[in-house]
């Protein structure tokens, strides 16, 4: 992104330094009964300027669970592909069901 310089008429202007990123936010599965699960992740833009975090929507990814569909895996605290690392939709699919039932006995034990 060009940066164009400040000028008279930018009203208190000033040059500042920062980074921008994006991000995922939120995941949402549709699980419709009798229908294919639908994943969607919705991301958002950050813009840190000055320690000044601003964050705004952009975009939804989406797929169809497809139980047989490899994902290469990524190490969260650095972006770095893991080598030979990946499960399938199907490994993902029985985690958050086991999650599900994990959290489900601990409501019922209440």
């Amino acid at each position: 992104m060009a940066v164009t310089p400040i000028t008279a008429a930018d009203y208190r202007g000033e040059a500042v330094t920062g980074k921008r990123w994006r991000r995922c936010y939120r995941v949402v599965i549709d699980n419709p009964y009798g229908g294919d699960p639908v994943v969607s992740l919705d991301e958002q833009e950050v813009t840190d300027i000055e320690d000044v975090l601003k964050a705004v929507a952009t975009e939804t990814l989406s797929a169809m669970v497809d139980l047989t569909a490899v994902v290469p895996l990524f190490d969260p605290s650095t972006g770095e592909a893991i080598p030979g690392a990946s499960m399938t939709h199907q490994d993902i699919y029985v985690g958050l069901y086991s999650l599900y039932r994990q959290l489900g006995a601990a409501r019922d034990a209440r």
